[in-house]
């Protein structure tokens, strides 16, 4: 059985991130306005355009429900 919440090796931290906001039935908006950050970081993340902050990921992975040490990892953030 394979587990859709986890970060696929194709996938970019941004690719994942999109994936899990919609697996969710979230939008952009919606993620924003929950995470208490900007729409605009949210698209920034997922595009590969910023690279976000270890609080952020922090914060993104209490919004989206997933374990946060996994999403730092997933982030690049390797020593956790």
């Amino acid at each position: 059985m394979i587990n859709e919440f986890l970060k696929l090796e194709t996938e970019t931290f941004g690719e994942y991130i999109k994936r899990i906001r919609l697996l969710r039935g979230y939008s952009q908006r919606k993620l924003a306005t929950l995470s208490s950050l900007s729409s605009n970081t949210i698209y920034r993340i997922e595009i590969g355009e910023n690279y976000p902050e270890s609080y952020i990921v922090i914060n993104l992975a209490e919004t989206l429900k997933l374990d946060k040490d996994s999403l730092l990892v997933a982030a690049g953030y390797t020593n956790v």
